[in-house]
């Protein structure tokens, strides 16, 4: 909603990524849970997405984390304590 898209917003668990518009630019929501390799990866055309959007968000970035060492990017983690759910986020690359 704050992006001002009319899509609907699901994890992308099945189709690995998700293409919304905004009046901003393309967002690209990406779930890499069932990756194996980096290869895999790369065969979605990430790089392309990436270099493409106005936002990408990445779940599960471990097996891709470090190709993105060059390029500046927030990291969200949510952490379940018990009764409540923490959320830190942190710049990288900047």
């Amino acid at each position: 909603e704050e992006m001002e898209s009319a899509d609907g917003v699901d994890s992308p668990t099945y189709s690995i990524v998700n293409e919304y518009n905004t009046p901003k630019g393309k967002v690209f929501h990406f779930d890499l849970y069932r990756m194996k390799s980096v290869e895999e990866i790369q065969d979605i055309g990430i790089e392309e997405y990436i270099d493409n959007g106005f936002l990408s968000i990445i779940e599960w970035p471990e097996i891709y984390e470090e190709e993105l060492y060059d390029i500046p990017y927030h990291e969200m983690k949510i952490e379940n304590t018990g009764s409540a759910r923490k959320i830190s986020f942190s710049s990288k690359n900047d």
